[in-house]
């Protein structure tokens, strides 16, 4: 069971850091986007 709950915080914790690694990565598209179309 303890095994368990272990796998289950480590895939949230995964989980949680892609999201915000996806968020960073989006945000920083969206402001390159905006930088190129001041240009």
């Amino acid at each position: 069971m303890a095994i368990y709950v272990k796998v289950k915080s480590l895939t949230y914790i995964i989980l949680s850091l892609h999201k915000l690694m996806a968020g960073q990565i989006s945000l920083t598209f969206y402001t390159l986007l905006q930088n190129l179309r001041t240009l």
